[in-house]
């Protein structure tokens, strides 16, 4: 029997280093420097989610964006989360 487990709110795998390198990749990919903090927003990684990573990075740099934009920007963290799964996750 095969079994699939999610762990939607990190209950079983703190998986916040590795959303937050996926947001800063992201970020980077999108021309701007690293701007989450791993060590101090692990909790808006984990409660926020993506969406909420790449907002409040955003206000942090004092950019604007549209929610059409959050939306495009997160399938860049998407994509990098995707790439770098589970490196620092435990």
């Amino acid at each position: 029997m095969r079994t699939i487990v999610f762990d939607l709110d990190g209950t079983l795998a703190n998986t916040s280093m590795d959303l937050i390198a996926a947001a800063n990749a992201a970020f980077a990919a999108l021309g701007h420097t690293d701007v989450l903090d791993p060590a101090g927003q692990g909790g808006l990684a984990m409660l926020g989610g993506g969406r909420a990573m790449l907002e409040h990075g955003y206000r942090k740099l004092g950019i604007d964006r549209s929610p059409e934009s959050i939306e495009e920007d997160y399938r860049v963290l998407i994509e990098c989360y995707a790439e770098n799964l589970c490196i620092q996750s435990h």
